[in-house]
């Protein structure tokens, strides 16, 4: 009796210690990372309620999506001129994607939350992409990535509270970057392949001609630096350059359906975004709380503490609770991360770009604020087109994140290695990295960010302003369609 119980102790010992090697393996491969980043990706389920979420523009309307493609693909353009075709036809993919979930038989809550979740969990693994790209080998970095792209105050208070079609963009450009990335270093037909598919998915953005200058700016400057890095190889330089001409004239190919009929109206929406003087008054706008010190910490929105109209209900419900001391001080720690991921870019020079994004788009997203106000209200007077981000921190904000993301998780890496090689025991240095590192984490990702886990992300409605949840449509808008049906 007594070797039987021996035996089964024995087995059972090994069976745990089989059961451990196998999480330990599981939580130290890919697929581990990305189930993470999916998992927390379907937090937007929860923000629904049961109802339907009306954003503020394009993406999320309460028409019909076969209405939507009617009017995307028309030859009426009344915003800018007759005859030319509408600017939301540059989206019809996104408009597409949702025709063909009606016809599969979704509704259209079931609907909006796949998009939802393509695009917050889409953000994630997009960002975790372009960090394991960079930077291979260091997952934690890219996890933090990932997971900081996902949760920051700049998302919180303008991506999800606009609700637009910006949101395409702000989710896609990391693994456009990526692939840009990839095609330039190997030149293999499959990573090409990959980023003209990207490319073709991010021209939901493009109702907004802004984001086409965008993608060519992160690009552009990527491909600048990646010269510049390799300036002593002259065979990376040539395979670089050829790589990129055949991606531009292939990208062109695959953009003509939007890019000609877009020609016939760009001198008018150039000319409608022109006006100095509207611009001017749009950039001061802005600008009154984006200072340096609310930047660094991705704060600084126009609207935050604002009302509707005077009436009294705040534009943000959570404003008065979310703007405290403890906040304040808690959101320097991105900033810290960050610089702290820029001093690793001495090692590691596929950071170098990511860096200058970040520090180049702090300076625009700031607007007219000290220091440079001067310098930042000339160019936008002077260069032509800087009427496209005449809303500074909304525009380079998504800019800033790009450049910062990778920063911030390469940061968090670094603080984890740095615990653990101060202290001498192995298994008690392991611990201590990554006690610090969790409690990090809940600062950037629950802390910072608490309305994105309770809901209150999507505005909540007030005595006047409706809110964004909408339970059934408009009795008004009911009345409208049947007048029109009956014409």
């Amino acid at each position: 009796m007594v070797g039987k119980s021996s035996r089964a102790g024995r087995g059972k010992r090994l069976i745990k210690k089989v059961n451990f090697e196998r999480l330990k393996g599981l939580a130290g491969s890919t697929w581990f990372d990305l189930a993470v980043v999916f998992l927390v990706g379907l937090l937007p389920i929860f923000w629904f309620r049961g109802s339907l979420i009306a954003g503020v523009d394009l993406p999320w309307p309460l028409a019909s999506p076969q209405y939507l493609v009617k009017t995307a693909a028309s030859g009426w353009n009344p915003s800018l001129c007759l005859g030319t075709a509408d600017v939301s036809f540059r989206s019809a993919v996104y408009f597409l994607a949702g025709l063909s979930l009606s016809k599969l038989g979704l509704n259209g809550v079931t609907a909006e939350k796949l998009c939802f979740i393509f695009c917050f969990a889409g953000a994630g693994l997009s960002m975790y992409a372009l960090l394991r790209v960079l930077v291979p080998g260091r997952r934690l970095a890219a996890l933090g990535a990932a997971l900081f792209y996902m949760l920051n105050p700049y998302t919180m208070v303008v991506r999800w509270y606009e609700l637009n079609l910006w949101i395409f963009f702000y989710t896609l450009i990391p693994l456009l970057l990526a692939m840009f990335a990839l095609s330039l270093r190997t030149g293999r037909k499959m990573h090409m392949a990959g980023f003209l598919l990207v490319s073709l998915l991010i021209t939901m953005s493009h109702a907004n001609l802004g984001s086409v200058v965008m993608v060519a700016l992160v690009l552009g400057g990527y491909l600048a630096t990646y010269l510049v890095l390799n300036r002593r190889s002259r065979e990376k330089i040539k395979k670089a350059l050829a790589c990129t001409l055949i991606l531009a004239v292939l990208w062109l190919g695959i953009s003509g359906w939007w890019i000609l009929p877009s020609l016939a109206s760009l001198r008018q929406e150039a000319s409608f975004r022109q006006k100095t003087e509207t611009t001017m008054e749009l950039v001061e706008m802005t600008s009154r709380d984006s200072t340096w010190d609310r930047v660094l910490r991705l704060r600084g929105y126009w609207a935050f503490n604002e009302e509707y109209m005077g009436s009294g209900d705040p534009l943000f419900t959570y404003a008065g609770s979310y703007n405290r001391a403890y906040i304040d001080i808690l959101g320097w720690l991105i900033p810290a991360l960050g610089l702290a991921g820029l001093w690793g870019a001495r090692r590691h020079k596929e950071l170098f770009w990511p860096g200058i994004l970040w520090l180049g788009s702090l300076f625009f997203m700031k607007g007219l604020q000290p220091p440079l106000g001067g310098l930042t209200r000339w160019i936008f007077e002077s260069i032509p087109g800087m009427s496209i981000f005449r809303h500074p921190f909304d525009k380079f904000g998504m800019l800033a994140l790009l450049g910062l993301a990778p920063l911030v998780g390469m940061g968090l890496d670094g603080l984890y290695r740095l615990i653990r090689s101060r202290i001498g025991k192995r298994t008690t240095g392991i611990a201590c990295g990554a006690a610090v590192c969790a409690a990090a984490a809940v600062i950037l990702l629950v802390v910072l960010v608490w309305p994105m886990w309770t809901g209150e992300v999507i505005y909540g409605g007030g005595e006047v302003m409706p809110s964004y949840r909408v339970r059934e449509i408009p009795y008004a808008y009911r009345q409208a369609v049947s007048w029109l049906e009956e014409q």
